[in-house]
């Protein structure tokens, strides 16, 4: 299985929850990491 990296921007933080949902299906592998970016205007969800 090929290695997925995605990186989604949550303009809003009442989509953080839906944008943790859509990175843990990505990363539904369980030795892959989640990082969190987060910014006065943003959240970044990088999944490595």
């Amino acid at each position: 299985m090929p290695t997925q990296n995605s990186k989604i921007v949550c303009a809003e933080p009442q989509n953080l929850i839906a944008a943790i949902k859509r990175v843990m299906l990505i990363c539904s592998d369980k030795t892959k990491a989640v990082e969190f970016e987060f910014t006065t205007d943003k959240i970044t969800l990088l999944a490595v």
